[in-house]
C-alpha cells in the first residue's frame, strides 16, 4: 500500500483518503479501527492482526503519541512471534514506507 500523505486525522493511501484509525495489511485496509479502551491498546484490539500473523507490526500511536502500548501487550505479541515497533504516527509511516519486509502490518492512530 502506498501512503501518499498524512496529517492530523487524515491519511491518503493509494489515492484514497481515510479519516479514521486503520490497520494496513499487505493486500487490504481495515478502516474505522476502534479500540476497546480508546487510547490504551489492548490485545483484543489486534485480533485481526494476530490472526494474520505478520512478521512485523508497526504501531502509530498518534500525532502526539497519546495512544499507549503497554509492555505486557508487546511481550504477548513477541511471544506469538510478531515483532513490534512503536512510534508516533508520522514516524511509523516513515518506517513503514522504508520497510523491505513483505509481511508487515501497520496499525495507525490518526489523531492525538
Amino acid at each position: 500500500m502506498n501512503i501518499n500523505s498524512y496529517s492530523f486525522g487524515k491519511i491518503n493511501i493509494s489515492d484514497k483518503e481515510y479519516n479514521s484509525d486503520l490497520i494496513i495489511f499487505p493486500d487490504s485496509i481495515h478502516n474505522n479501527w476502534w479500540r476497546q479502551r480508546g487510547h490504551l491498546l489492548q490485545i483484543e484490539d489486534l485480533e485481526m492482526v494476530i490472526e494474520y500473523d505478520p512478521e512485523l507490526l508497526i504501531i502509530g500511536t498518534g500525532k502526539y503519541g497519546k495512544m499507549k502500548v503497554p509492555n505486557r501487550l508487546l511481550n504477548k505479541l513477541n511471544n506469538l512471534g510478531i515483532s513490534v515497533e512503536v512510534y508516533k504516527t508520522n514516524k511509523a509511516i516513515e518506517v513503514y514506507k522504508k520497510n523491505n519486509i513483505k509481511d508487515v502490518v501497520c496499525a495507525l492512530h490518526l489523531t492525538c
